[in-house]
Protein backbone atom coordinates (compact mmCIF):
# COMPACT_ATOMS: atom_id res chain seq x y z
CA UNK A 1 0.00 0.00 0.00
CA UNK A 2 0.79 3.95 -0.04
CA UNK A 3 -0.09 6.64 0.36
CA UNK A 4 0.35 9.84 -1.61
CA UNK A 5 -0.08 13.82 -0.92
CA UNK A 6 -3.55 14.89 -0.45
CA UNK A 7 -4.83 11.77 0.53
CA UNK A 8 -8.03 11.54 3.56
CA UNK A 9 -6.85 10.26 6.87
CA UNK A 10 -9.56 9.12 8.99
CA UNK A 11 -9.08 9.82 12.99
CA UNK A 12 -10.95 7.64 15.02
CA UNK A 13 -10.97 7.48 19.11
CA UNK A 14 -11.85 4.09 20.17
CA UNK A 15 -9.98 4.35 23.54
CA UNK A 16 -10.11 6.84 26.18
CA UNK A 17 -10.54 10.63 25.99
CA UNK A 18 -7.90 12.52 24.98
CA UNK A 19 -5.97 15.89 25.44
CA UNK A 20 -7.49 18.45 22.82
CA UNK A 21 -4.12 20.39 22.76
CA UNK A 22 -1.75 17.28 21.44
CA UNK A 23 -5.00 16.47 19.39
CA UNK A 24 -4.42 19.10 17.78
CA UNK A 25 -0.64 19.53 17.36
CA UNK A 26 -0.74 16.05 15.86
CA UNK A 27 -3.23 17.03 13.25
CA UNK A 28 -0.70 19.59 12.30
CA UNK A 29 2.24 17.46 11.70
CA UNK A 30 -0.13 14.75 9.70
CA UNK A 31 -1.49 18.03 7.53
CA UNK A 32 2.52 19.22 6.87
CA UNK A 33 2.97 15.86 5.23
CA UNK A 34 -0.02 17.15 2.41
CA UNK A 35 -2.62 14.70 4.07
CA UNK A 36 -6.41 15.67 4.79
CA UNK A 37 -7.18 14.41 8.43
CA UNK A 38 -11.02 13.54 9.19
CA UNK A 39 -12.57 13.08 12.26
CA UNK A 40 -16.16 13.29 13.39
CA UNK A 41 -16.94 16.46 15.44
CA UNK A 42 -18.59 14.29 18.29
CA UNK A 43 -14.85 13.01 18.97
CA UNK A 44 -14.26 15.18 21.73
CA UNK A 45 -17.39 14.00 23.34
CA UNK A 46 -16.90 11.64 26.35
CA UNK A 47 -18.76 9.00 27.81
CA UNK A 48 -17.28 7.98 31.21
CA UNK A 49 -14.07 7.75 30.66
CA UNK A 50 -14.04 7.19 27.20
CA UNK A 51 -13.98 8.99 23.70
CA UNK A 52 -18.03 8.50 23.29
CA UNK A 53 -19.76 5.22 23.91
CA UNK A 54 -18.76 1.98 22.60
CA UNK A 55 -21.00 1.98 19.83
CA UNK A 56 -19.87 5.61 18.46
CA UNK A 57 -16.41 4.69 18.49
CA UNK A 58 -17.04 1.19 16.80
CA UNK A 59 -19.30 2.99 14.03
CA UNK A 60 -16.46 5.27 13.03
CA UNK A 61 -14.03 2.74 12.40
CA UNK A 62 -16.31 0.78 10.60
CA UNK A 63 -17.84 4.08 8.50
CA UNK A 64 -13.56 4.39 7.54
CA UNK A 65 -13.46 1.57 6.65
CA UNK A 66 -16.02 1.83 4.08
CA UNK A 67 -15.35 5.29 2.94
CA UNK A 68 -13.51 4.77 -0.26
CA UNK A 69 -11.79 8.30 -0.41
CA UNK A 70 -10.07 7.08 3.67
CA UNK A 71 -6.91 5.81 2.44
CA UNK A 72 -5.71 4.91 6.63
CA UNK A 73 -7.01 5.34 9.73
CA UNK A 74 -5.41 6.43 12.42
CA UNK A 75 -5.93 6.18 16.10
CA UNK A 76 -5.97 9.52 18.87
CA UNK A 77 -4.64 7.17 21.66
CA UNK A 78 -4.44 3.70 23.55
CA UNK A 79 -5.79 4.22 27.13
CA UNK A 80 -8.52 1.18 27.94
CA UNK A 81 -11.40 0.80 25.14
CA UNK A 82 -10.34 -0.52 22.00
CA UNK A 83 -11.02 -3.87 23.66
CA UNK A 84 -14.76 -3.76 23.95
CA UNK A 85 -14.85 -1.10 20.66
CA UNK A 86 -12.62 -4.54 18.85
CA UNK A 87 -15.89 -7.00 19.70
CA UNK A 88 -18.16 -4.51 18.16
CA UNK A 89 -16.25 -3.66 14.94
CA UNK A 90 -15.53 -7.85 14.34
CA UNK A 91 -19.83 -8.02 14.52
CA UNK A 92 -20.34 -4.48 12.10
CA UNK A 93 -17.46 -4.75 9.98
CA UNK A 94 -18.20 -7.82 6.93
CA UNK A 95 -15.53 -6.77 4.80
CA UNK A 96 -12.67 -4.19 4.61
CA UNK A 97 -10.64 -2.41 2.36
CA UNK A 98 -7.08 -2.23 2.22
CA UNK A 99 -5.95 0.60 4.12
CA UNK A 100 -3.30 0.59 6.87
CA UNK A 101 -4.35 1.27 10.32
CA UNK A 102 -2.42 2.75 12.84
CA UNK A 103 -2.18 2.31 16.78
CA UNK A 104 -0.33 0.80 19.70
CA UNK A 105 -1.20 -0.02 23.47
CA UNK A 106 -4.65 -0.67 24.16
CA UNK A 107 -5.40 -0.52 20.43
CA UNK A 108 -3.61 -4.05 20.34
CA UNK A 109 -6.87 -5.38 20.47
CA UNK A 110 -7.59 -4.30 16.81
CA UNK A 111 -4.61 -4.50 15.31
CA UNK A 112 -5.21 -8.43 16.00
CA UNK A 113 -8.68 -8.37 14.67
CA UNK A 114 -7.90 -6.44 11.51
CA UNK A 115 -5.32 -8.83 10.41
CA UNK A 116 -6.50 -11.70 11.55
CA UNK A 117 -9.96 -11.34 9.96
CA UNK A 118 -9.05 -9.30 6.71
CA UNK A 119 -5.74 -10.14 6.68
CA UNK A 120 -4.87 -6.05 6.67
CA UNK A 121 -0.97 -5.44 7.14
CA UNK A 122 -1.59 -3.02 10.60
CA UNK A 123 1.37 -0.38 11.77
CA UNK A 124 1.96 -0.66 15.90
CA UNK A 125 3.14 2.95 16.17
CA UNK A 126 2.75 6.34 17.48
CA UNK A 127 -0.74 7.60 18.02
CA UNK A 128 -1.82 10.92 16.80
CA UNK A 129 -1.49 12.58 20.29
CA UNK A 130 1.81 11.28 20.80
CA UNK A 131 2.93 12.78 17.16
CA UNK A 132 4.16 15.96 18.55
CA UNK A 133 6.10 14.16 21.24
CA UNK A 134 7.76 11.85 18.65
CA UNK A 135 11.56 12.17 17.81
CA UNK A 136 12.84 13.48 13.55
CA UNK A 137 13.48 8.92 13.71
CA UNK A 138 10.13 8.06 14.75
CA UNK A 139 8.53 10.63 12.62
CA UNK A 140 10.89 9.95 9.49
CA UNK A 141 9.92 6.57 10.06
CA UNK A 142 6.42 6.44 10.05
CA UNK A 143 6.42 8.75 6.56
CA UNK A 144 7.88 6.60 4.85
CA UNK A 145 5.85 3.46 5.46
CA UNK A 146 3.24 5.48 4.82
CA UNK A 147 4.73 6.93 1.52
CA UNK A 148 7.28 4.90 0.23
CA UNK A 149 6.04 1.96 -0.86
CA UNK A 150 9.73 0.43 -0.92
CA UNK A 151 10.60 1.40 2.55
CA UNK A 152 12.04 -1.62 4.61
CA UNK A 153 12.69 -1.15 8.06
CA UNK A 154 16.09 -2.21 9.32
CA UNK A 155 17.51 -2.56 12.91
CA UNK A 156 20.60 -3.97 13.76
CA UNK A 157 21.66 -2.54 16.76
CA UNK A 158 21.24 -2.92 20.88
CA UNK A 159 19.77 -6.03 19.86
CA UNK A 160 20.30 -9.02 22.21
CA UNK A 161 19.78 -12.19 22.82
CA UNK A 162 17.63 -13.78 25.76
CA UNK A 163 18.41 -17.48 25.45
CA UNK A 164 21.47 -18.90 22.88
CA UNK A 165 19.40 -19.79 19.97
CA UNK A 166 20.93 -18.60 16.75
CA UNK A 167 18.49 -19.66 14.18
CA UNK A 168 17.56 -17.02 11.20
CA UNK A 169 14.10 -16.65 10.90
CA UNK A 170 11.97 -15.99 8.12
CA UNK A 171 8.07 -15.08 9.19
CA UNK A 172 5.07 -12.43 9.44
CA UNK A 173 5.33 -10.52 12.69
CA UNK A 174 2.23 -10.24 15.09
CA UNK A 175 1.57 -8.74 18.16
CA UNK A 176 1.64 -5.64 20.68
CA UNK A 177 1.06 -5.06 24.18
CA UNK A 178 1.44 -7.79 26.19
CA UNK A 179 -2.11 -7.42 28.31
CA UNK A 180 -3.49 -6.97 25.56
CA UNK A 181 -2.45 -10.09 23.66
CA UNK A 182 -2.89 -12.14 26.59
CA UNK A 183 -6.06 -11.24 27.05
CA UNK A 184 -7.08 -11.86 23.29
CA UNK A 185 -7.72 -15.52 24.17
CA UNK A 186 -10.74 -16.66 23.37
CA UNK A 187 -11.90 -13.77 21.73
CA UNK A 188 -12.65 -13.35 17.90
CA UNK A 189 -9.21 -11.95 18.19
CA UNK A 190 -6.94 -14.37 19.69
CA UNK A 191 -3.51 -13.71 18.55
CA UNK A 192 -2.35 -16.57 16.16
CA UNK A 193 1.09 -17.04 16.22
CA UNK A 194 1.91 -20.68 14.53
CA UNK A 195 4.65 -20.04 11.95
CA UNK A 196 4.65 -16.25 13.37
CA UNK A 197 7.41 -13.70 14.70
CA UNK A 198 5.77 -12.47 17.81
CA UNK A 199 5.98 -8.91 18.89
CA UNK A 200 5.93 -7.83 22.73
CA UNK A 201 5.95 -4.78 24.60
CA UNK A 202 4.79 -3.22 28.15
CA UNK A 203 4.54 -0.31 30.44
CA UNK A 204 3.67 -0.25 33.98
CA UNK A 205 3.40 -3.97 34.80
CA UNK A 206 5.53 -5.34 37.42
CA UNK A 207 7.59 -8.47 36.69
CA UNK A 208 5.12 -11.08 38.62
CA UNK A 209 2.19 -10.12 36.33
CA UNK A 210 4.25 -9.96 33.44
CA UNK A 211 5.42 -13.62 34.14
CA UNK A 212 1.52 -14.43 34.72
CA UNK A 213 1.03 -13.11 31.43
CA UNK A 214 3.32 -14.96 29.47
CA UNK A 215 2.91 -18.00 31.56
CA UNK A 216 -1.30 -18.03 30.35
CA UNK A 217 0.27 -17.44 26.78
CA UNK A 218 2.54 -20.36 27.25
CA UNK A 219 -0.45 -22.56 28.07
CA UNK A 220 -2.12 -21.35 25.87
CA UNK A 221 -0.26 -22.91 23.30
CA UNK A 222 0.52 -19.15 22.15
CA UNK A 223 4.88 -19.85 22.52
CA UNK A 224 5.01 -23.36 21.38
CA UNK A 225 5.17 -23.09 17.22
CA UNK A 226 6.23 -19.32 16.93
CA UNK A 227 9.31 -19.16 14.51
CA UNK A 228 10.94 -16.22 17.01
CA UNK A 229 9.57 -13.74 20.13
CA UNK A 230 10.97 -10.28 20.08
CA UNK A 231 10.53 -7.97 22.66
CA UNK A 232 10.52 -4.20 22.10
CA UNK A 233 10.37 -1.65 25.49
CA UNK A 234 9.17 -2.40 28.86
CA UNK A 235 8.59 1.15 30.37
CA UNK A 236 8.13 1.41 33.74
CA UNK A 237 7.75 -1.82 34.76
CA UNK A 238 9.20 -2.03 38.54
CA UNK A 239 8.24 -4.02 41.31
CA UNK A 240 7.33 -2.56 44.86
CA UNK A 241 10.92 -2.20 45.47
CA UNK A 242 11.37 0.47 42.32
CA UNK A 243 14.06 -2.49 40.81
CA UNK A 244 13.27 -3.84 37.82
CA UNK A 245 13.24 -7.88 37.67
CA UNK A 246 10.97 -8.23 33.99
CA UNK A 247 14.27 -9.20 32.03
CA UNK A 248 14.37 -11.82 34.36
CA UNK A 249 11.01 -13.13 33.81
CA UNK A 250 11.99 -13.56 29.56
CA UNK A 251 15.07 -15.37 31.24
CA UNK A 252 12.73 -17.60 33.00
CA UNK A 253 10.01 -18.64 30.56
CA UNK A 254 12.17 -18.70 27.49
CA UNK A 255 14.92 -20.89 28.99
CA UNK A 256 14.37 -23.95 27.09
CA UNK A 257 12.67 -23.29 23.87
CA UNK A 258 14.07 -23.96 20.68
CA UNK A 259 13.94 -20.52 18.85
CA UNK A 260 15.57 -17.31 19.41
CA UNK A 261 14.12 -14.73 21.53
CA UNK A 262 15.34 -10.93 21.40
CA UNK A 263 14.91 -7.93 23.21
CA UNK A 264 15.58 -4.34 22.22
CA UNK A 265 13.15 -3.23 19.47
CA UNK A 266 12.94 -0.02 19.81
CA UNK A 267 9.10 0.17 19.63
CA UNK A 268 6.19 0.54 22.20
CA UNK A 269 6.08 3.16 25.32
CA UNK A 270 9.57 3.96 25.21
CA UNK A 271 11.09 7.00 24.08
CA UNK A 272 11.90 6.19 20.60
CA UNK A 273 8.48 4.21 19.38
CA UNK A 274 9.07 3.11 16.41
CA UNK A 275 6.39 2.01 13.80
CA UNK A 276 6.09 -1.93 13.28
CA UNK A 277 4.47 -3.51 10.37
CA UNK A 278 2.32 -6.47 11.21
CA UNK A 279 1.83 -8.84 8.86
CA UNK A 280 4.58 -8.01 7.00
CA UNK A 281 7.51 -10.27 6.43
CA UNK A 282 10.48 -10.21 8.90
CA UNK A 283 13.78 -11.47 8.73
CA UNK A 284 15.80 -12.10 12.55
CA UNK A 285 19.29 -12.90 11.14
CA UNK A 286 22.40 -13.28 13.40
CA UNK A 287 26.16 -13.50 11.97
CA UNK A 288 29.24 -13.13 14.51
CA UNK A 289 28.19 -10.84 16.87
CA UNK A 290 25.29 -8.93 15.07
CA UNK A 291 21.54 -9.36 15.23
CA UNK A 292 19.74 -8.12 12.33
CA UNK A 293 16.17 -7.42 12.15
CA UNK A 294 14.40 -5.99 9.47
CA UNK A 295 11.10 -5.91 6.79
CA UNK A 296 11.63 -8.44 3.97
Amino acid sequence: MEIKVGDCVAVVAPGAVFNKKKFNEGIKIIKSWGLKPVFDKKIFSKDFIFAGTAEYRANQIVKAFKDKKIKAIWCVRGGYGSYEVAELVAKKLKSAQKKYFIGLSDNTALLLLLNKKFNLKTIHGPTVDRLSSASKKELLTVHDILFNKNFKLNLNSDLCLINKIKKNVNAKLIGGNLSLVSNSLGTKWEVTTKNKILFLEEIGEPSYRVHRMLSQLKQAGKLDDVKAVVFGDFTGCKDSDGKERWYETLEIIFKNVKYPVVSGIPSGHGTLRLPLKFGAEFVLSFSNKEIEFHEK
